[in-house]
């Protein structure tokens, strides 16, 4: 390369150095490539309960799990709106939160399908979620789905309703699915959000909702 920074006559030593290809290096030699991928261990996993390891780890990860009748689903919802102040409300689009989304009206709080607007002016975060993962303690979120990740992610709490039949196993569960294609967004949210970058100290609440709570809903 000259000094006028000749570009052309730089990259052309490099393609005349590689010759069309990348040189084999007899130091480091890359393994063959292996037939099947080897299986990534969780050791607070058991396979024969997944949703007790699911409560175990989301709790662990500081989230607050609530196991519920669907009977009761509503007036959970509204205890927890109580117990945070919340007056506003900003919900996805899931139809199955319609019932939530009609008591917490009822109950004269201010509730609006998320946007933007809503979002950061909202005390608390309603949404579905499209599985739950065991080995992780991680609800999932389909911004296909629920139209939008961030109403889970801007207002302070997040209340996320998951059923029992909904939790997976392992990570690995929910992403063989998007074989198909894979949504615009999707989110796992493993407790509330944390940072510690600085000074090491971990801080809850900056980047997202200080307080995370999951309605695991129980079979009828």
């Amino acid at each position: 390369m000259t000094e006028a920074g000749d570009r052309a006559a730089f990259l052309a030593n490099a393609r005349r150095r590689l010759g069309g290809r990348i040189p084999a290096n007899p130091v480091h030699v890359p393994p063959a490539p292996t037939a099947v991928p080897p299986e990534v261990r969780f050791t607070a996993l058991d396979r024969a309960d997944v949703v007790g390891s699911f409560v175990a780890v989301a709790t662990e990860v500081d989230a607050a799990v609530h196991r519920v009748a669907q009977v009761d689903l509503a007036s959970q919802v509204l205890d927890l709106a109580r117990e945070h102040d919340a007056a506003a409300v900003v919900h996805s689009a899931e139809p199955e939160l319609a019932p939530l989304v009609a008591a917490l009206s009822e109950a004269r709080l201010t509730v609006d399908l998320y946007s933007a607007d809503a979002a950061v002016t909202a005390d608390l975060g309603l949404t579905g979620s499209v599985a739950g993962i065991a080995a992780t303690g991680s609800v999932v979120l389909d911004a296909s789905v629920a139209g939008s990740r961030a109403a889970g992610l801007l207002p302070p709490v997040h209340v996320c309703v998951l059923r029992e039949d909904q939790v997976v196993a392992t990570p690995a569960d929910v992403l063989h699915r998007l074989s198909a294609g894979a949504p615009s967004s999707l989110v796992l949210v493993g407790g509330p959000s944390r940072t510690g970058d600085v000074e090491q100290i971990l801080t809850l609440g900056v980047h997202g909702p200080r307080h995370v709570h999951i309605l695991l809903v129980a079979p009828d």
